[in-house]
C-alpha cells in the first residue's frame, strides 16, 4: 500500500480501514514519511506487541484458531463467517462464505505468525503519538471488538475523542447500516478536508 500510494504521487491520503485493513492502515501511518491526511478504521482495536492485550481486545469466540491453519472446510469457512459477521443462526450472504474460501490458504498462518513475533508497528503506542486525524467507526454489536479496551486506550487525536457507534451492526456496520456507516464517515472526512 505504501508503495501504492508513493507511485502515484498521491498527496493528503484518507485510509478507511476495516478489521484486517484498518490494522494495515495504521501500519502505513507507522510510516512518518506516507502522506496520510486521515485515517478511519473500523472494527480495529488498536493492538501492542504484548499478546495479552489480544485478550483484551478482542472478545474470546473460538475461531482464532482457525486463522492458524492453511487449509479450509467448507464448514470451517461458514463458522469463521458467521461469527466474524454476526449472522449466526441466520443465512450468510454466499460471496461472504465463497470469499473466506478463495482467500489464499497460507495467508491465515502467515497473519497469525506475524502477529505472534510481533512484526508490526505498535498500534496502542501509536495511536497515543500520532496527530493524524482518526476515527473508530464500530457496530455496536461488533462480535469481536471489546469497546472497553478500545475506549481506554490513550489517542493524540481521536475525532470527537470517542468512537462512533453504528447502532444494529456489528463486525460490518457499512454493510449492515450503510447510511448511518457513509454519513458517520463522510461527516469524519469533511471535518478533516
Amino acid at each position: 500500500m505504501r508503495q501504492v500510494i508513493s507511485t502515484l504521487k498521491f498527496e493528503d491520503v484518507i485510509l478507511v480501514g476495516w478489521s484486517l485493513g484498518g490494522h494495515i492502515a495504521l501500519e502505513i501511518i507507522a510510516d512518518a514519511a506516507a502522506p496520510v491526511a486521515a485515517i478511519a478504521i473500523c472494527g480495529s482495536p488498536p493492538i501492542s506487541h504484548d499478546p495479552a492485550m489480544f485478550g483484551e481486545a478482542f472478545k474470546p469466540t473460538g475461531i482464532m484458531g482457525l486463522l492458524a491453519i492453511d487449509s479450509w472446510t467448507d464448514q470451517d469457512a461458514c463458522t469463521f463467517v458467521e461469527t466474524v459477521t454476526g449472522y449466526v443462526g441466520r443465512a450468510v450472504p454466499d460471496v461472504f462464505v465463497s470469499d473466506a474460501i478463495r482467500a489464499h490458504g497460507q495467508m491465515r498462518p502467515i497473519f497469525t505468525g506475524s502477529l505472534m513475533s510481533g512484526n508490526y508497528a505498535n498500534e496502542a503506542t501509536l495511536v497515543g503519538k500520532s496527530l493524524i486525524p482518526l476515527a473508530l467507526i464500530d457496530g455496536a454489536d461488533d462480535p469481536l471488538v471489546e469497546r472497553a479496551y478500545q475506549d481506554n486506550l490513550t489517542y493524540a487525536n481521536r475525532w470527537n475523542d470517542q468512537t462512533t457507534i453504528i447502532e444494529n451492526a456489528g463486525h460490518l456496520p457499512f454493510w449492515q447500516q450503510p447510511q448511518a456507516f457513509d454519513t458517520a464517515l463522510a461527516s469524519f472526512i469533511n471535518s478533516v478536508g
